[in-house]
């Protein structure tokens, strides 16, 4: 079973109904673009490396807070680890390393 499917399960089963973002669909979220969750503020950065279209998502504690509170990161990184470059193909795998170490070096650490 793929994630998507098991998520799906569970969301059945949590009886959480998916909400479209607006009435003309989905919404592409793009880097540092900021969006509102309750009293969370969610910060989106743009993460290629592992996929070209990787987002992680810095939580911050208040609305107008400047202080991280943690952030999710997907397949980004890992626990000691980070996520693999080969998904491509291996003649990719060079030009997605790259990506992923600025990913990492310049979008966590700016």
């Amino acid at each position: 079973m793929d994630r998507s499917t098991y998520s799906g399960r569970q969301a059945q089963k949590l009886d959480i109904a998916k909400k479209r973002v607006s009435d003309t669909g989905d919404h592409n979220l793009t880097d540092s673009e900021t969006f509102y969750v309750g009293d969370l503020k969610i910060e989106v950065l743009s993460t290629p490396g592992h996929t070209d279209d990787n987002l992680c998502f810095v939580i911050y504690e208040r609305l107008h807070s400047n202080t991280p509170l943690f952030v999710f990161t997907g397949d980004t990184l890992l626990a000691d680890d980070v996520g693999r470059t080969d998904l491509l193909g291996t003649e990719e795998t060079t030009s997605q390393s790259k990506k992923l170490y600025r990913s990492i070096f310049e979008g966590f650490y700016r």
